[in-house]
């Protein structure tokens, strides 16, 4: 299970990585900001890998990855309002 997870979490961090290509960041603020999000994102689940994965571990990561996914919403939200140019 620990394995399946952190898989699962690596790709969102990756699909995040795309939001660029796609279009949906302009800003090289926004761009900084998923870059580091979705490095902080791996590194986190990494722990997964490395330690004892007990109930708390998982909700633990499920928990990161919820609050990985509004900080995306939030900077995408923002760079959109921000002025082009």
């Amino acid at each position: 299970l620990a394995r399946i997870t952190f898989v699962w979490t690596f790709a969102t961090a990756l699909s995040a990585l795309l939001f660029p290509l796609f279009g949906l960041v302009n800003g090289w603020v926004s761009l900084l900001l998923i870059v580091f999000s979705s490095a902080s994102l791996i590194v986190y689940s990494i722990q997964l890998l490395k330690h004892d994965t007990g109930r708390q571990s998982f909700k633990k990561a499920f928990m990161g990855i919820n609050y990985f996914v509004l900080y995306l919403v939030l900077v995408v939200s923002i760079d959109k309002l921000m002025p082009k140019g």
